[in-house]
């Protein structure tokens, strides 16, 4: 059953991208802040840079990050996160990586080429697309990309804090994730804070206030920090460990003869797969 698996129980507000500090005091005042808020959950993200930017020697040398240090804190989950710049193909390797070393719970990427966002949508085994506002987009969504990725479970991702710094990061935020909701029809959709600092840190509530601003459909709005960041832990649990939940639901004896088996089957009760 679901209540026996190491996902937080519903109803839980999260924040799934607190940049990672080795600073202790500054990761117990970010933690505490996050619990005054009413946050239950909560994943440390770790950046990995893409190799474009490195000499060809020394490409294929890179060591991995190991997962944030996953600290004694009462009244709030913590999770480890890794966040993939995608740049050049050579990228998807590190994704690939990451994946099969089990130390992240969850993993994430940011794409900034469309090839690479149709490979995180369709082939990449991830559980968040994280968008990068922090510069205007080079390339336009497209519903056949977002529609494969909401298909495999993974979410799209928004971060406010830059917002918060910047006018202009807000503009491009505000435009992308405008776009991008008319191809996913407001599915799939979660909002991180990539908060710096504590001070840039805001409620469950007003962060999904946010939505509204996006053009988010209504009904949507209250998901993007708590049902749909749950999925996100869900899919990630599902795709470490390929398990998953089912629901059986033992059906009484009709009495009716064999011959009507057929269309006694069609009413009953069917089975519900949940992950």
């Amino acid at each position: 059953m679901m209540s026996h698996l190491p996902i937080p129980g519903k109803g839980k507000f999260y924040d799934l991208h607190i940049p990672y500090d080795e600073n202790e005091r500054h990761i117990e005042s970010t933690v505490e802040t996050l619990k005054d808020l009413g946050y239950s959950v909560c994943a440390f993200s770790k950046y990995i840079e893409s190799n474009s930017g490195k000499k060809e020697g020394k490409k294929n040398k890179r060591q991995l990050p190991e997962a944030p240090t996953k600290r004694d804190f009462d009244g709030i989950v913590q999770l480890t996160r890794a966040t993939i710049e995608l740049s050049e193909i050579d990228d998807q390797i590190t994704v690939r990586d990451i994946a099969t070393g089990g130390k992240f719970d969850i993993i994430a990427v940011e794409p900034k080429t469309e090839k690479l966002f149709l490979s995180a949508c369709t082939q990449l085994a991830v559980d968040i697309i994280s968008i990068d506002c922090t510069e205007k987009p080079s390339f336009f969504f497209r519903k056949h990309q977002v529609h494969a990725a909401i298909a495999r479970g993974i979410h799209f991702e928004f971060n406010y804090a830059p917002m918060i710094r910047n006018p202009i990061i807000r503009r491009y935020t505000t435009t992308t994730a405008m776009r991008l909701l008319e191809c996913c029809q407001s599915k799939n959709i979660i909002l991180s804070s990539k908060a710096l600092q504590p001070l840039e840190l805001r409620g469950p509530f007003d962060v999904s206030n946010l939505g509204m601003l996006f053009s988010m459909r209504e009904s949507c709005v209250p998901h993007v920090v708590s049902h749909n960041c749950r999925c996100v832990v869900v899919h990630s649990f599902v795709r470490k460990t390929a398990k998953g939940a089912i629901y059986v639901e033992k059906l009484e004896n009709t009495g009716e003869d064999d011959d009507c088996f057929v269309e006694s089957a069609a009413k009953r009760p069917k089975l519900e797969i949940s992950t």
